[in-house]
């Protein structure tokens, strides 16, 4: 049984990149290469234009980790993360988790690196909120439409409870325990390898990241600076 998993496994990732090739020919691929032809030479401006938020990306990420890694080595591994992220069919967490392994190859504390990343992931949501309530501010200075006000607040403050209530998990401690715990009573929790989680160790990583609000804020400006510099890509 475990052997035809090894082997689903590594067939899962070729038919993701099949189906995304297929997608991509069924929406009309001639369309993009047509924009692509309109756009000329100025189109590689976008290498560096998103090149660089990554890079600031990166030293927010940096800061988490406590300097471990260098920031050239972040920074291609931003890119990586990002790259699998958005282009393979890996429901947006599988650049989380590619970013964690390749993080492991400079830092051997594996619950440091998960925990840098999660916590990351939580800043990330910090500061989409505070960038997405600048934009709406800036839009309603501009065209006057309060009812856009109404309609974007409301969706902000509908769509806030789920990164609270995270950081309240996060906060209180013991949500990976829990989970290693429940995950241990499946049945396939031993090809899984789900007591190699260190749900404990996880726990209190991220706990000693979030006992620190200075560190916290230095690394949400960073990021913070990266969105409004990717606006430039835009």
């Amino acid at each position: 049984m475990t052997k035809w998993l090894g082997w689903l496994k590594w067939l899962g990732l070729p038919a993701g990149i099949a189906v995304l090739i297929a997608l991509a020919l069924h929406s009309g691929m001639s369309d993009v290469l047509r924009a692509i032809r309109s756009a000329g030479v100025a189109l590689l401006w976008l290498v560096p234009l998103h090149a660089l938020p990554l890079l600031l990306d990166a030293q927010a990420w940096r800061l988490l980790l406590g300097g471990r890694a260098s920031l050239v080595y972040l920074w291609w591994v931003a890119t990586v993360r990002e790259a699998v992220s958005r282009l393979l069919p890996v429901a947006s967490i599988g650049g989380e988790i590619v970013g964690v392994r390749l993080a492991r190859w400079k830092v051997d504390e594996s619950s440091v690196v998960g925990a840098s990343v999660i916590v990351e992931v939580l800043g990330t949501m910090a500061v989409q909120y505070v960038f997405a309530a600048l934009g709406l501010v800036m839009i309603v200075a501009q065209t006057g439409h309060d009812d856009l006000l109404a309609t974007v607040g409301v969706a902000l403050l509908l769509s806030l409870p789920l990164p609270v209530v995270v950081f309240v998990l996060l906060r209180r401690g013991g949500l990976f325990r829990a989970i290693e715990r429940w995950s241990a009573r499946l049945p396939m929790s031993a090809q899984w390898g789900i007591e190699r989680l260190g749900g404990a160790q996880l726990d209190a990583a991220i706990d000693a990241l979030l006992r620190r609000p200075g560190l916290l804020l230095r690394a949400f400006a960073w990021q913070f600076s990266g969105y409004l510099l990717g606006a430039s890509e835009v």
